[in-house]
């Protein structure tokens, strides 16, 4: 009998334990969620980016060579929300996007993987829009990527390097 008030007690003393977590996890999340801070914000929003439109990494290219202190970085992470923000109003308006990673950036650009593109933290969402809505047709793939193979060739062939990743 003692033996079963014993074992009766540690499963209440482990559930009681997975309850507090489980109220701690659900309130932290909440503030989390409702944060003003602009790094949790950011990871939120690249959150939802990965879950609802599939996109696989989202980045930021402040571009810099010395970004600095944490106060320097301030401008940089509020910059690349922006841009985040901009990207998945964007993403609503584009049918069929098929962007698996975007750069945050100060230009606009799309990669010769075509499903990669950088958009600018600052342009405005028609510009966005237009950009995503701009597909590169299967022949224009096909040259781009016979243009790329010709030149590692070449580069293969002077410098002796078998191994070369371009992005």
């Amino acid at each position: 009998m003692l033996a079963q008030r014993n074992k009766l007690a540690n499963y209440l003393r482990v559930f009681q334990s997975v309850l507090v977590i489980v109220l701690i996890f659900f309130l932290s999340s909440e503030s989390f969620s409702n944060s003003p801070n602009k790094f949790n914000q950011l990871v939120l929003a690249k959150n939802f980016l990965e879950s609802k439109f599939g996109v696989r990494s989202v980045e930021c290219f402040p571009f810099k060579e010395n970004i600095g202190f944490t106060e320097d970085q301030i401008p940089l992470i509020e910059q690349c929300l922006a841009g985040v923000q901009l990207f998945k109003s964007a993403l609503d308006k584009v049918p069929k996007p098929e962007i698996l990673s975007v750069g945050i950036s100060t230009r606009f650009l799309r990669t010769g993987g075509f499903k990669t593109v950088l958009i600018p933290w600052d342009a405005s969402l028609g510009e966005v829009v237009s950009f995503l809505r701009e597909k590169v047709s299967k022949v224009e793939q096909d040259h781009f990527l016979e243009k790329i193979s010709i030149l590692k060739s070449k580069i293969n062939r002077k410098f002796r390097i078998f191994s070369l990743y371009c992005s």
